[in-house]
């Protein structure tokens, strides 16, 4: 025999649809035959006699996992599988930090994850994790789940002074193959991480005897000069430091004495 296997063609050789579309293959005999048909759990084809090809089509695929069959009557009966590819883009992608909240302080250590809820086939996901525009990790997944499932990715990040307002991003991407959309279906979320503890910009104003004295600075320091002492510039001076995360401050007292 000239051929290996059976001899029918199937066109495209691998359908890749997105779940709830339609999809279809022709199935073509390569030798002549008494009759050719389609077996599958959804757009099945009974025998037709004396047609040399036959479509298998369905109007919305509502299976994730299928195996159409061609199969043809010649001198002996043989059949083909037709891979089919069910495909769905996640519900969600989102970016949180693992076990905590609010704003991050320089130097510590943190995870970021990004959690990708109803996504299938999940072996087919590459998550790529960015920081701007530089590639930080690529996950992908062993699950050979044909299904939609949950999925996750974390990425443990360092910040510095300099990351304060820095954006990361996750992109959950689908490599369904040459036969699948192009371009790959993806999904991105992004996050934009806040420092604490002096990163932050600080407004530092002084206050005396309830009234703001001086100019109010930024940064992480603000001197105050007292000139020609007397009585009545003795008591408390208070420091308030200012930033989006609210307010703090420190009291000093200044005490005079000698001075007639």
């Amino acid at each position: 025999s000239l051929f290996c296997g059976c001899p029918v063609e199937i066109q495209p050789p691998t359908v890749v649809v997105e779940f709830g579309k339609p999809a279809a293959a022709n199935c073509t005999a390569l030798v002549p035959i008494y009759g050719i048909g389609w077996e599958s759990s959804h757009g099945s084809v009974g025998l037709k006699e004396r047609v040399p090809n036959l479509l298998w089509n369905v109007t919305e695929m509502r299976l994730w996992d299928l195996q159409p069959m061609c199969f043809i009557n010649a001198l002996e009966q043989c059949s083909k599988l037709l891979n089919v590819v069910v495909y769905k883009i996640p519900d969600n992608v989102s970016i949180t930090p693992v076990n905590h909240t609010g704003g991050m302080v320089e130097g510590r250590e943190y995870h970021l994850q990004c959690d990708i809820t109803g996504i299938a086939p999940v072996q087919n996901v590459t998550v790529r994790w960015y920081k701007g525009e530089t590639s930080l990790k690529n996950d992908t997944f062993n699950d050979s789940s044909r299904t939609p499932v949950n999925t996750s990715s974390t990425v443990t990040i360092s910040p510095t002074r300099a990351d304060d307002m820095a954006k990361y991003r996750c992109e959950a991407e689908l490599n369904l193959g040459l036969q699948g959309p192009r371009p790959a279906p993806k999904v991105v979320s992004d996050f934009i991480i806040t420092l604490v503890n002096g990163s932050t910009p600080l407004q530092l104003q002084w206050q005396f005897k309830g009234n703001q004295i001086g100019n109010a600075t930024r940064g992480r320091h603000s001197n105050l000069s007292i000139e020609a002492l007397s009585q009545d510039k003795a008591g408390e001076y208070t420091c308030v430091a200012t930033n989006t995360y609210g307010r703090a401050r420190r009291t000093y007292t200044l005490l005079i004495s000698g001075i007639c």
